[in-house]
């Protein structure tokens, strides 16, 4: 079984198709099967956000377990030791910011595939760049929502849309 991280955005974003030969961030649409996913967002346009596992597995993410998610608290060492995660993590950021508006709004849900009609758990309001953090996992069942884009500006002094 897979986690998977599906996203929500104001208006509609490039997708990015799979390439098995190079495996990275890839945005598509939503399936058949992954509609219901939408009840758990407020935005209108919905698509699975992939790693570079195919499914949300190369993204950090914590499993609900007997009331909490135990991987925010405890990291064993190793847990990324190749860095693939964080460059997941950097990557999804970096799309949202070349995709959307500095004043727009973004929502992330992940959760275990299969578990669709399971309600939300947890419900965040955070900065972008939260996404990049380390210790940041996404929760299973987790909604996370952004209300600002946060841009950063480029070397000649201006900023991205």
């Amino acid at each position: 079984m897979c986690f998977v991280l599906y996203m929500a955005t104001p208006r509609p974003v490039t997708l990015i198709e799979w390439d098995e030969k190079n495996p990275s961030l890839h945005i598509e649409e939503l399936g058949d099967a992954e509609a219901e996913v939408k009840k758990h967002f407020d935005l209108p346009y919905c698509y699975h956000a992939g790693s570079d596992t195919f499914c949300g597995c190369g993204y950090r993410n914590a499993t609900y377990q007997n009331g909490s998610w135990p991987e925010e608290e405890w990291q064993p060492d190793d847990y990324d030791e190749d860095g693939d995660m964080q460059a997941m993590h950097e990557q999804l950021v970096a799309y949202i910011r070349k995709e959307l508006k500095a004043d727009d709004s973004v929502e992330f849900y992940g959760l275990w595939e299969n578990d669709l009609k399971l309600p939300t758990l947890s419900d965040q309001q955070i900065e972008l760049s939260r996404l990049t953090d380390p210790k940041f996992f996404f929760r299973d069942r987790g909604r996370y929502r952004i209300k600002q884009v946060e841009q950063v500006s480029g070397g000649n002094g201006e900023q991205p849309r």
